[in-house]
């Protein structure tokens, strides 16, 4: 830019119109920095979001197998309580039998926790399945 005078113009209005182009210029300058800053915080954000996601899978990962292998254990304690003497594939059987048995039991109550943890995709608060039930019900019903 040129902010020399121009012809019929004042050094004044020279230097107004030099502030507020200076003025416009740092404006813009620091909403970048704050945007830069903001965008930065967000990254940051999501890379912590990230890792403690990364930890908790890890974690339940973990946790789940020592749960497996303790019913595993528990499973074949059980079947060589009941059966010490017994044949083979009975015993076999009955390790598996037991097996399913403890897995439905601690599985029913973590899929119960798991549908009612789903967000509901329609916003209204009710988890998924009252949703669907209420939006396939007929609106009139002939009372």
């Amino acid at each position: 830019m040129d902010f020399r005078p121009r012809n019929g113009s004042s050094p004044a209005l020279t230097q107004q119109e030099h502030s507020a182009s200076h003025a416009i210029e740092r404006l813009v300058s620091a909403t970048h920095g704050m945007i830069a800053k903001r965008i930065d915080l967000a990254l940051l954000e999501g890379r912590q979001m990230s890792q403690r996601l990364l930890i908790a899978a890890g974690l339940a990962t973990c946790g789940m197998l020592l749960i497996c292998s303790g019913l595993i254990a528990l499973a074949y304690a059980l079947t060589l309580l009941l059966m010490p003497e017994g044949p083979a594939i009975a015993r076999a059987t009955l390790f598996g039998l037991l097996n399913v048995g403890l897995a439905a039991v601690l599985a029913g109550p973590a899929i119960y926790v798991a549908r009612s943890l789903r967000p509901a995709p329609n916003g209204s608060g009710h988890n998924g399945w009252k949703a669907e039930t209420e939006l396939s019900e007929p609106a009139d019903r002939g009372h």
